[in-house]
């Protein structure tokens, strides 16, 4: 596997200096300047970026030889808050850094994927023109994007898993982070399908919560769940496992939230679907024989 295997074609590679390799020891991107978490919030995208870690070249930092000037670590985060570092490593980690070097690392972002560079190449060899970015005084402690003439020599590393324990930090956000990970043209859709819930709310005059997958919770709630809904139902219709359109002009193809006990007036997590309008206006409309000889017929399967 290479390292390009791991982002997006137009993926970004940030290089953040480092004293070793990520390991199970400290699954998470630390830094001690809270501007490097609210630059890395801004700019880097899981499963499109990737940082990658490269040794510092003093021997009273990085210890190891082998690791100096090198490509250690392929590192992806998830940037949604920026936590405490001693909230998403083992404790011994914490307490054998902040006794060694007191008060620094103190942000970070949870790891969601470690991979060893093979070899620990020389950034030297590889990305000489960024590497030297690091001598400046401007970006001391900070995260840089690789040159783009250096881009494809970077990409073609060859990268190997490492094992970890995903710090609780990094699935907090899991559910939000599906959502996220959804075009923009589906999040829209999705949008749509709140709004028309909560619109037949307020015009019915039932209280909002009551249709909310926790009774507590409020609209973000709904938007997380369709976000988990289509990514389960791999962006088909519930009912006849068609693919669901986007922006479609055709009324009957739209992507409509459908509840599966209709007597329940929640949309819980567990009692909602999407489907076109079509096919739940379909359901709705008649019984449960005649529906499936519907979806038969359309299907092109009659019995």
């Amino acid at each position: 596997m290479q390292l390009r295997d791991l982002i997006e074609s137009d993926g970004k590679v940030f290089l953040k200096s480092e004293w070793g390799p990520a390991a199970s020891a400290w699954p998470a991107v630390s830094f001690s300047k809270r501007s490097v978490g609210v630059f890395l919030q801004r700019e880097f995208q899981p499963g499109r970026d990737i940082i990658v870690y490269v040794g510092t070249s003093s021997p009273a930092t990085t210890g190891d030889p082998q690791h100096r000037q090198r490509l250690l670590s392929a590192v992806s985060v998830e940037p949604n808050q920026i936590l405490e570092t001693r909230d998403c490593i083992p404790s011994e980690s914490w307490e054998q850094a902040q006794r060694d070097y007191r008060g620094r690392w103190f942000w970070c972002f949870p790891a969601l994927n470690i991979y060893d560079i093979e070899g620990f190449p020389s950034a030297y060899d590889i990305i000489p023109k960024s590497y030297r970015l690091f001598g400046l005084l401007v970006n001391r402690g900070k995260v840089i994007e690789v040159e783009a003439d250096e881009r494809e020599s970077i990409l073609n590393v060859d990268v190997t898993p490492v094992s970890f324990v995903r710090p609780a930090g990094a699935s907090k956000f899991t559910a939000q982070r599906t959502l996220l990970n959804l075009s923009q043209e589906i999040r829209s859709e999705i949008g749509r399908m709140v709004g028309g819930i909560l619109n037949r709310v307020a015009g019915s005059g039932l209280e909002q919560t009551s249709v909310n997958p926790i009774r507590t919770r409020d609209e973000t709630s709904l938007h997380i769940m369709f976000g988990e809904k289509w990514v389960e139902q791999d962006g088909v219709c519930y009912l006849c496992n068609g693919p669901l359109v986007i922006k479609s002009s055709n009324l009957l193809l739209q992507a409509s939230p459908d509840r599966i006990n209709s007597q329940d007036p929640s949309y819980s997590k567990t009692n909602t679907s999407i489907t076109h309008l079509g096919c739940n206006l379909a359901k709705n409309k008649c019984t449960v024989a005649e529906f499936e000889d519907w979806l038969a017929v359309v299907r092109g399967d009659p019995e």
